[in-house]
């Protein structure tokens, strides 16, 4: 890609998925090797972190985003002790989080995303955020959003708030952004890890 501005580069990936999601027999194969690779990752985790994990918060796929509810459901089912939960997000605000399983009941809520018609807020140990594109840089792993800031601002408040959940980004392999085309900003969270198709990304602690 040739070196542009954000919200040209956004729609640039945008329109990239857009046409990545007609192929649809790739596209699926795509989303089943992404949440065998966040399976084997949180299994990864639980042997270095026992028990830590106990509430991961995931975003409704839109978009043409990665469907990773699979995995997560599976991950959930291997333990009583273990809850999902999904965004519910009001104007320019962080993003609070509600346990969310397969017989809750949903409603429209903002961007006319899906969110629990009642919602039961969480605190997440981990929050799982779509990636429109991700670069690694300054031996950092950044995420690329929409540009709204939600995720930002959700991270920064919970470290104000003493809390210190992991945030991972999931996507495809071929939306990797160098560093001509996007620079990270003070405000912009960085991940614990990035999850693609094809490998797990982690930062060195």
């Amino acid at each position: 890609m040739a070196n542009l501005n954000n919200s040209t580069l956004r729609q640039h990936l945008l329109e990239m998925r857009a046409a990545d999601a007609l192929d649809l027999e790739k596209f699926k194969l795509q989303e089943q090797k992404l949440n065998s690779q966040i399976l084997s990752f949180l299994e990864a985790l639980e042997l270095k972190k026992q028990n830590f994990i106990h509430t991961i918060a995931f975003y409704y796929p839109i978009k043409g985003e990665p469907d990773i509810t699979n995995a997560l459901l599976e991950w959930s089912k291997q333990n009583n002790a273990r809850h999902l939960a999904i965004p519910v997000t009001k104007t320019n605000e962080p993003l609070n989080f509600a346990k969310w399983d397969e017989e809750t009941e949903l409603s429209e809520g903002l961007y006319k995303i899906p969110e629990p018609k009642n919602p039961q807020l969480i605190a997440p140990d981990l929050i799982i955020a779509p990636c429109l594109g991700w670069q690694i840089a300054d031996e950092a792993l950044w995420r690329i959003g929409y540009g709204a800031g939600y995720y930002d601002r959700t991270m920064a408040q919970l470290s104000n708030s003493g809390q210190s959940p992991l945030l991972v980004g999931v996507g495809f392999d071929n939306y990797q952004v160098n560093s001509h085309e996007w620079q990270a900003s003070s405000h912009d969270a960085p991940l614990n890890a990035l999850i693609t198709e094809s490998r797990v990304y982690e930062l060195k602690t």
